[in-house]
């Protein structure tokens, strides 16, 4: 910024993980994939936990509050994992879901308050599962 103000910067955390074994026809030589990858993790990447109701956070700073229940950041994180389910380097990514499906919302303000919905969707339910020799994603969105 131009005027010396520290900027805030988001903490993102990972929650909701989904876990599906990679089938063999998508790792080396016959796939892409590294031969130790073994699993693919999917994970919901925001600073919102959204894990208790409203009233449990009414005493916590503004600041705070807005941080876990207005945040427009709700990411999709994905990496491949090896069999002792470490990650592997180089093999992970996040996902900005609502730029990607063109599903962005307008924020609604009333005299500086947001009102409503605002930013992205809810993406709070990735999941991962494989059928046959496919691994697909499911999300759930509000």
């Amino acid at each position: 910024n131009n005027h010396g103000e520290a900027m805030l910067v988001p903490i993102l955390m990972e929650y909701n993980p989904g876990l599906a074994p990679i089938p063999d026809k998508m790792k080396y030589p016959i796939g892409t994939l590294p031969t130790e990858a073994t699993y693919l993790v999917s994970l919901r990447v925001t600073p919102a936990n959204n894990c208790f109701p409203r009233e449990v956070y009414k005493n916590i700073p503004k600041e705070l509050n807005e941080a876990v229940y207005h945040t427009t950041t709700n990411h999709l994180g994905l990496a491949l994992l090896d069999e002792n389910y470490i990650m592997i380097p180089g093999y992970d990514a996040v996902i900005d879901m609502d730029v990607q499906l063109g599903v962005k919302r307008k924020v609604r303000v009333n005299e500086g308050e947001v009102k409503g919905l605002t930013g992205e969707p809810a993406f709070m339910d990735y999941r991962l599962f494989t059928l046959g020799d496919d691994i697909y994603l499911h999300a759930n969105a509000d």
